[in-house]
């Protein structure tokens, strides 16, 4: 029997309740989220992480099955663009089953990891056109110059900048704020902290959102993106997929550096701290409204902050209307099949004889040129004029609502599979009986 062929209501095994921050009744599960199997011995662990694998590939039946049971569907007169939500749920249905758990659903759906995320899907893709950049410069073999070593500062700066995105919305993580203090390990109903099961899950995070960066980014350049992720996140030294690949072996030493900012800190292994949460401490000017755009409302932004406040929180619907890029987000579903993999174009079709050296010609040029699957980000300029106001703003953006049918089909699929699991060790259990 399919596990999705277990009828199981959503809003079964719990309750409805208000929710003063969504304004709107939400629906509290009584599944106790701590009852899934969680492993206590750490090379088993270990040995379960490395067992964490994505079928990027599915075969038809799988891909009707995600068109008919996990899909977003588009509202009536609404504008079909893809959205994070698109991604995560291409993810969530590729990864393997046993590590899609209740709480890996609902972290994934809170507001502050939309912004996590596309802070992440920002920076990486930037991180991508840079490494672009300077590889083409250093092909051309300049002689450095005032000028490239101005417009190398300012590659670095813009960087620095997008890193220091992502590290506020980390930083409210790891402390536990803002609806992250039920998955801290130190969290309101807990007195003891869990290493292994808060690895585990650390771990499980880490990696869906490394496949959601790489979706976004239309299923390219996935060595650079995983090692620029874990080397964000855990530092160099504990930097796996560069060890893996043996990544850095043939770099430019100086892009390296130049990419990877002045902020690096290289303490001794006790006080080693991710990159990320050193952007937080870095001795460098940065403008104070950074820490809270796209929570906090200031006023008078500059259209550089405006820019990233908008990449944190405007509907995807708005992106090309505005002119933000964030990779795939905002574009037509149309260009995509359902696993959001880009779909061919369609041959042209046959042209009369007297047209068709002409048409030889100018297809075999447009097949030559390249065509980009989303535009570079064109990031506004550093402004130099700080505007302040008499009194610090007070008020703050309304989160950016969670699409609640899609994350209740999530976790309706891991119930299914927990009710499927119970049923089987019942079984198991009562056939025992029968035998003793």
């Amino acid at each position: 029997m399919e596990e999705d062929d277990i009828s199981i209501s959503p809003y079964d095994d719990g309750s409805w309740e208000w929710d003063d921050a969504n304004n709107r009744l939400e629906f509290k599960s009584n599944i106790n989220e701590e009852s899934q199997t969680v492993p206590t011995d750490r090379v088993y662990a270990s040995n379960i992480l490395k067992s964490l694998e994505f079928s990027d590939s599915p075969d038809l039946y799988d891909i009707l099955r995600f068109e008919k049971r996990y899909q977003r569907q588009v509202k009536d007169n609404g504008i079909d663009v893809v959205t994070l939500q698109d991604v995560k749920d291409v993810v969530l249905f590729s990864a393997s089953p046993q590590f899609i758990t209740i709480p890996i659903v609902k972290i994934l759906h809170l507001p502050a990891t939309e912004r996590l995320l596309r802070a992440l899907i920002f920076y990486c893709q930037y991180y991508l056109q840079v490494e672009e950049t300077l590889s083409l410069r250093s092909l051309e073999k300049r002689l450095p110059s005032s000028n490239s070593i101005a417009y190398e500062k300012e590659l670095s700066e813009d960087l620095q900048d997008m890193r220091f995105l992502i590290a506020k919305e980390y930083s409210t993580m790891i402390l536990g704020g803002d609806r992250f203090d039920k998955y801290h390990h130190m969290g309101t109903k807990k007195t003891l902290s869990a290493p292994i099961r808060d690895a585990v899950f650390y771990e499980t995070f880490f990696r869906l959102i490394t496949q959601i960066v790489w979706i976004a980014l239309g299923r390219k350049s996935g060595k650079d993106i995983e090692v620029e992720i874990n080397r964000l996140f855990k530092s160099d030294r504990f930097n796996f997929a560069e060890h893996k690949y043996n990544f850095r072996a043939g770099k430019n030493v100086h892009e390296q550096l130049l990419m990877s900012g002045g902020c690096v800190r290289r303490d001794r292994l006790l006080k080693t701290e991710s990159p990320l949460i050193n952007e937080i401490f870095c001795q460098r000017p940065i403008a104070y409204r950074m820490s809270g755009i796209g929570v906090v409302k200031y006023p008078n932004l500059t259209p550089r902050l405006r820019y990233f406040k908008r990449v944190l929180i405007l509907p995807e619907e708005e992106f090309q209307v505005v002119g933000i890029t964030v990779g795939i987000l905002g574009l037509s579903r149309k260009l995509f099949d359902p696993m959001l993999k880009e779909t061919k174009q369609k041959k042209q079709p046959r042209l009369g004889s007297l047209s068709r050296k002409m048409s030889k010609v100018s297809v075999s040029t447009a097949s030559a040129a390249p065509t980009m699957l989303f535009p570079d980000i064109n990031l506004p300029k550093k402004s130099d004029v700080q505007e302040f106001g008499d009194e610090l703003p007070g008020e703050t953006y309304s989160p950016k609502p969670i699409d609640t049918v899609q994350k209740m089909k999530w976790l309706q699929k891991v119930r299914k599979r927990l009710h499927r699991k119970r049923e089987l060790e019942a079984n198991l259990m009562r056939r025992r009986s029968i035998v003793h």
